[in-house]
């Protein structure tokens, strides 16, 4: 379901118990990231944001969802209480349809992402760090360049001091957060040297 190189690293990382919850989790934040990557017209990603809302709403409601495969695996695995866990998911993609968009929207769209992600990891400390991380990915995904220059020293001035404490799954995307920030122009997804630049051994020791 995963396609990113990065979150599967972070997968390799999860414990047995958090790994299907976290895939459905990076599963789930892929897919609606692919309607913004795919719909030009801003009025149609926002109906289909609402559709993923909906769906996710009637699952926390334990009602039945549309038989669509994510979906199904959300409500088998995560249940009501962990639908409802995501459903501001697509509410924070739906900040990035304004027009124009600004560093403000940018800025709503990080908080409300690493807010709704931060819980799986079940850790306190993660909001900041997950935001830092949203605001990176964002930074590097977007095709303005001034807008993603300007995302890209915010994040800077919100880049976590300390990793340690964190659960490793998460020290990995933060870590190579870490790394896109300091090294731009070597950034190549999946790559070993960009691995090893990121992280030190004793970075993704327990």
């Amino acid at each position: 379901m995963v396609k990113d190189p990065d979150r599967l690293l972070s997968l390799a990382y999860a414990g047995a118990k958090l790994r299907p919850k976290l895939e459905l989790v990076f599963a789930l934040d892929e897919a609606l990231a692919d309607i913004l990557r795919s719909v030009r017209e801003p009025m149609i990603a926002q109906i289909r944001l609402a559709w993923w809302r909906d769906q996710l709403e009637a699952l926390a409601a334990g009602r039945e969802a549309a038989p669509e495969p994510l979906l199904l695996h959300i409500g088998a695995i995560l249940g009501p209480s962990g639908a409802a866990s995501l459903v501001d998911l697509p509410s924070a993609w739906e900040h990035l349809l304004e027009d124009p968009l600004e560093i403000e929207a940018v800025m709503r769209f990080a908080d409300l992402r690493s807010a709704t992600l931060a819980p799986v990891f079940n850790s306190p400390a993660l909001t900041i760090g997950l935001r830092y991380w949203a605001l990176v990915d964002f930074a590097f995904h977007c095709s303005d360049p001034q807008l993603a220059a300007q995302v890209a020293e915010v994040a800077k001035r919100q880049e976590p001091d300390v990793l340690k404490p964190l659960p490793r799954s998460a020290r990995v995307l933060i870590g190579l957060a870490r790394d896109d920030v300091a090294h731009p122009e070597a950034r190549r997804p999946g790559s070993p040297r960009r691995l090893l630049r990121a992280f030190r051994p004793a970075v993704l020791t327990s």
